[in-house]
């Protein structure tokens, strides 16, 4: 029995050009923002397909197991100019030991950002010159003999001064209290990518404390690409001691109450990164 290779494909692409991509030459396909679409298909009678998507340091972002032959990714989770793979193996229905596969590679290239308006030059004209005009001949006014009254200045009236502005308070502000750190009842809910700002803002820190997320590699109040990795990160770390999680898919996240329940435990059990 055998099966055709799948093709490949992936839009919007700016074209492509060939590169290296670690020891040989390949066509490396330039996208833009947005959303990126990719799609495969094999002739025969194919049972499905297993998908991976790595970046160049070989680092797994997708893997997954499909039956469909096209899937979505964001330029969100992409770094400019870095060289992505794409690799699809599919199965023959009759026998899965009988396989295809195909590689497509390709490069995150953002928009340019808009050139600034340009600026008129200022006129280099000289000034005109000014000349006073000659002063009209009038009769001189009489002179006027009445005293002038003698001006004596008013009492200044006495007003309190203003008082000086309290300071601001510089101390940095606790997290909301709608979201404390030691009560999974107050979690409820599955975070996702429109969650609410001070929530996220309270996840990032307990991933910070637990040195599953750097310091200062994440935006604040936004469920990015290094919040969403810390959470599958702890998440796998989880299953390899025998805690059976929800995933999160780093596609489309959605951090489960399960999840949330173990990060902000009452019991004060701490699960910090054995790797860190």
């Amino acid at each position: 029995m055998t099966i055709g290779a799948p093709v490949l494909d992936i839009q919007p692409s700016q074209g492509s050009s060939d590169m290296d991509v670690g020891g040989f030459t390949a066509p490396v396909y330039q996208v833009g923002d947005g959303t990126i679409q990719l799609s495969w298909l094999s002739n025969g009678d194919i049972a499905g397909y297993n998908v991976r998507v790595l970046d160049a340091n070989g680092n797994v972002m997708v893997d997954q197991n499909l039956s469909s032959t096209s899937a979505t990714i964001s330029s969100d989770y992409l770094t400019a100019g870095m060289i992505y793979s794409l690799n699809v193996t599919a199965y023959a229905a009759a026998d899965d030991s009988v396989t295809e596969s195909a590689t497509l590679y390709f490069s995150y290239v953002p928009a340019p950002a808009a050139e600034p308006e340009a600026v008129e030059p200022e006129s280099t004209d000289p000034e005109p010159e000014y000349t006073d005009p000659e002063p009209e001949y009038t009769d001189p006014e009489p002179e006027y003999t009445d005293p002038e009254p003698e001006y004596t200045d008013p009492e200044p009236e006495y007003t309190d001064p203003e008082p000086e502005p309290e300071p601001e308070d510089t101390e940095p502000e606790e997290p909301a209290a709608d979201y404390p750190t030691d009560d999974p009842s107050a979690w409820s809910t599955a975070i996702t990518p429109d969650f609410d700002f001070e929530g996220i803002v309270v996840l990032q820190q307990r991933l910070v404390e637990w040195k599953w997320l750097a310091k200062d590699g994440y935006y604040e109040g936004v469920l990015d690409e290094a919040t969403v990795q810390a959470i599958v990160d702890f998440q796998t770390v989880c299953a390899e001691n025998g805690i059976d999680l929800i995933p999160c898919d780093p596609m489309d996240p959605v951090i489960e109450t399960d999840t949330l329940a173990l990060l902000f435990n009452a019991n004060g059990e701490v699960y910090a990164n054995p790797y860190a």
